[in-house]
């Protein structure tokens, strides 16, 4: 008998150990993601003016409050860090295809603008991206922007912040 039950430890052990070495295997991490994404509609001329710099509140944004973008010291929950061309192409390239641009775009602009890099930051991104009213009217630009993921809204840029 207890050749058995050291027979079956001895089992738990491996594959313990088997499972323990799985994990330690040197696989590229994933491309981190960015927080959903909204497109950007034509007819928000607001959404198309944010520069880099410019400190707003996504959701104000998306219900078209009065105005969404604000200073930088007073509340906010979102702030541009970039402006990036998703193409020339006359013809609109498809959803898949410009989010999956504008998200590694955004993910490299990222560690300059804040000065962390996007593993180790305590926020996120996202991006806005023209919508197919859009792109023929001359929007082919990602807006890339952080996310506030904390509980108090910012009252400071992140600009260099390294948070």
């Amino acid at each position: 008998m207890r050749v058995k039950v050291a027979t079956v430890g001895l089992g738990v052990v491996a594959m313990a150990c088997a499972a323990l070495l799985a994990g330690c295997s040197q696989s590229p991490d994933p491309l981190p993601t960015a927080t959903p994404s909204e497109a950007v509609l034509n007819g928000d001329a607001e959404a198309r003016q944010l520069a880099v710099g410019d400190c707003f509140d996504a959701a104000a944004l998306k219900s078209r409050a009065k105005s969404a973008v604000r200073s930088c010291s007073s509340g906010h929950q979102n702030e541009v860090y970039a402006r990036l061309s998703l193409g020339e192409a006359s013809t609109r390239p498809d959803d898949d295809h410009l989010q999956l641009d504008a998200s590694k775009q955004c993910l490299a602009a990222f560690e300059p603008y804040v000065g962390r890099d996007f593993d180790h930051s305590a926020v996120g991104y996202s991006y806005l991206y023209p919508s197919v009213d859009a792109w023929p009217a001359g929007d082919h630009d990602a807006v890339c922007y952080l996310v506030n993921h904390g509980k108090h809204a910012l009252t400071r840029s992140l600009r260099h912040s390294k948070v």
